[in-house]
């Protein structure tokens, strides 16, 4: 399922390079979870959704390995558009004023696992340091900061970061008992 805001998103805009590669949110508008990322890579552009190719099967293994099913989880990026230059603030702040906040009040999870370390300081402000599977509570949600799947393929240790698992699955069983 995609999201609420693929075809406003197609017709953006605002920022000059939005339009031509860009991968809109995906997977549950309901859900409890909602996986954040920077922006789309090379294979997200290629399928359209993000999260996807190498990188993606190994989130998907880690889901798997936190028992929740990838269906029922919302994945977005801050930036929805590939950008082969360096990304201003400009672009960065138009994106997540004009999609990621209404994203994040429209799925209103519980869970909002920030992916990679540029991901968690825009999130957090800067008012937090990064630190792989950490978490932070506020305003009722839990934000999960993980380093990208793709840090854990180039450097070959894969099993560290599905190791982390285990905290998500016990951030996913107390959100449910909630």
């Amino acid at each position: 399922m995609r999201s609420l805001d693929i075809d406003r998103m197609s017709k953006c805009k605002k920022c000059p390079t939005l339009g031509s590669s860009h991968v809109p949110a995906s997977g549950s508008p309901i859900a409890n979870v909602m996986v954040i990322g920077w922006s789309p890579g090379k294979n997200d552009i290629e399928t359209g959704e993000p999260f996807s190719g190498p990188n993606g099967e190994v989130f998907d293994f880690f889901l798997e390995e936190a028992g929740i099913p990838r269906d029922q989880i919302y994945f977005t990026n801050v930036i929805k558009c590939h950008h082969l230059k360096l990304v201003d603030e400009y672009v960065v702040s138009t994106c997540h004023e004009t999609w990621l906040n209404r994203e994040m009040r429209f799925v209103n999870p519980s869970i909002i696992i920030l992916v990679g370390e540029q991901t968690h300081t825009h999130i957090t402000k800067g008012k937090r340091e990064f630190a792989h599977a950490s978490v932070n509570r506020r305003g009722g949600r839990a934000y999960f900061s993980i380093e990208t799947p793709s840090h854990f393929l180039r450097s070959g240790m894969v099993d560290t970061f599905i190791g982390t698992a285990d905290i998500l699955k016990q951030l996913y069983d107390e959100s449910n008992r909630a």
